[in-house]
């Protein structure tokens, strides 16, 4: 194993072979993936969002030593400083009262489709863990739920702090302040009414502070005072006509907020194009993790350089969608699952020819019915292509494959001649081109004693005088002795795999077994081998 892996070049075709092989796990969690953000931007109710940009002219000087001594040791930036105050409690609290935010009860009716479906669901049943929470509570712990504290209008202020952001402009003194807000022309307001609330605020400052300076009666102070009442008796919208002609203050109101037109959040395209990009990283992850964790044979020269028994030929992977039955009905075709039996064929012709040698078995790692298809294959080759008259024995007393591939038959066999039960010519089961079969028959005896018997070689030695080729299927390689007792029996074993179900590390006793065999193994046949890159693509790495 290790120098398999030693000797192991990774190349372009083997890594698209692993892609294109688990192409299913692409599809599925890109699918999933893209489903998955697609419920989830249907579950959010759409955000909008409106700024206003806001330009700090000076700063106000305090008007007392200690506070003029205090402002040299702490500055600050006047964006971070002004932007505490705009998220403070004192301005949010007048802009949900003057809004009334928190008697809104209109969010619903910008809920997407699929959240105005599910959303009644989960509130009925929040409600309902709410009310076994509360009984809880109340009853068994004799303890009341407390109310949260400041009741609706503080939830709505925290509420209306996540949704606030500032943010500065670089090397600047201009901050924008951006309100977030599910309704666009709400947004809006928000915005507008936090700069109304903000230049009160401001305005109430310098007041406090000009009075301090100048007492009650100055022309200045009465001045602020009167854009103040202004600002605070106005409505909305004729609030924000001053915002941008005062000259006083600290703060200057240089674009009010407007109403916007499309959504920030979620942001669907990048979004989707975001998890289109993971799934798609993801699953090839997946992949190769997957690959690494298979431990079966995924190709003909793994077994190869593992076994040293070399590949006759890779038979592809029967599709019903092609053909009916996986037995060939037309030896002429070309097609490829035929044309790779006919190279088997040949081979076994090769290997046979003018040496005597007419007895092969064949025998699978782990799945007889695979050696009972491949026996039927290469008969049907070597009897309507070749004219040659063929024998298919069937040794396998325990799962008996060939007759239930083929069908029904007589139910004396193999194991009746080994008993003197039968003889050969009663067992025999004609066919119509020359290919003539001996079913496993019925019996209660031991196989491996059976098989070991010198009825055995008796009988192989009369079919081969009456057949130019006998293939005898044999039980599995790894669970089971009858192919190593008839190997010094027969003239040639040939080894079956299925790819992607024999583990590598299963079959090494197996493998290790028949290298000790002084026997001649004519080679392997690869069996369901997949082809998953496309042919146009394969021809151009």
């Amino acid at each position: 194993m290790q120098n398999l892996n030693s000797n192991y070049e990774v190349s372009a075709r083997e890594v698209l072979r692993v892609l294109f092989k688990r192409k299913f796990v692409f599809f599925w969690t890109f699918c999933l993936s893209m489903l998955s953000v697609f419920l989830y931007i249907n579950m959010l109710t759409p955000l909008y969002e409106s700024s206003s940009k806001i330009l700090v002219s000076s700063m106000r000087k305090p008007l007392l030593p200690y506070y003029t001594e205090l402002e040299v040791t702490r500055r600050s930036q006047p964006s971070v400083t002004q932007g505490e105050i705009v998220k403070g409690s004192c301005i949010l609290r007048e802009v949900v009262k003057s809004l009334n935010l928190d008697k809104r009860d209109d969010e619903y009716k910008f809920y997407p489709r699929i959240k105005k479906i599910v959303q009644p669901i989960i509130d009925s049943l929040i409600d309902s863990f709410s009310r076994v929470y509360r009984f809880v509570k109340e009853k068994l712990l004799g303890s009341t739920v407390s109310k949260e504290l400041g009741g609706k209008i503080e939830q709505t202020i925290r509420r209306l702090k996540r949704n606030i952001t500032v943010e500065q402009v670089e090397d600047s003194d201009i901050f924008y302040i951006k309100v977030r807000d599910y309704d666009p022309v709400m947004a809006q307001k928000i915005a507008n009414e936090i700069n109304r609330q903000y230049i009160i605020f401001d305005l109430r400052e310098e007041l406090a502070n000009l009075r301090v300076k100048y007492g009650e009666k100055h022309p200045r102070i009465l001045r602020v005072k009167d854009v103040l009442c202004r600002i605070e008796k106005a409505d909305f919208q004729k609030a924000v006509k001053y915002f941008t002609s005062l000259g006083m203050g600290t703060i200057k109101v240089i674009e009010p907020a407007s109403t916007p037109l499309h959504t920030c959040f979620p942001r669907a395209r990048l979004l989707y194009l975001l998890t289109a990009a993971f799934s798609l990283l993801a699953s090839c992850s997946l992949i190769f993790v997957m690959d690494a964790m298979d431990t079966t044979f995924k190709n003909p020269w793994e077994f190869e350089q593992i076994s040293n028994i070399p590949v006759l030929a890779s038979v592809p992977k029967y599709s019903r969608l092609k053909q009916k039955s996986p037995l060939i009905r037309n030896v002429k075709s070309n097609a490829p699952y035929t044309h790779s039996y006919k190279k088997i064929a040949d081979q076994i012709y090769l290997a046979v020819k003018g040496q005597g040698n007419k007895i092969i078995l064949l025998s699978d790692m782990c799945d007889s019915f695979n050696s009972g298809i491949n026996i039927i294959n290469i008969g049907i080759i070597f009897s309507k292509l070749y004219k040659q008259k063929v024998l298919l024995l069937e040794s396998d007393f325990r799962e008996a494959p060939l007759r239930k591939i083929m069908g029904s038959g007589s139910s004396e066999g193999f194991s009746d001649i080994l008993v003197n039960k039968a003889s050969i010519e009663e067992c025999i089961q004609k066919g119509e081109t020359g290919m003539d079969t001996i079913f496993e028959g019925k019996t209660d005896y031991n196989p491996l004693i059976m098989l070991s018997s010198n009825k055995t070689q008796d009988t192989f030695n009369r079919l081969r005088e009456k057949y130019e080729i006998v293939l005898v299927n044999c039980s599995q390689v790894s669970q089971y002795r009858d192919l190593f007792i008839l190997s010094d029996k027969s003239d040639g074993i040939i080894i079956t795999l299925k790819e992607g179900t024999v583990h590598k590390e299963a079959i090494k006793p197996a493998i290790a077994a028949l290298k000790e065999i002084n026997m001649k193994i004519i080679g392997s046949i690869f069996n369901n081998r997949t082809y998953p890159i496309p042919y146009f693509l394969y021809n151009r790495l």
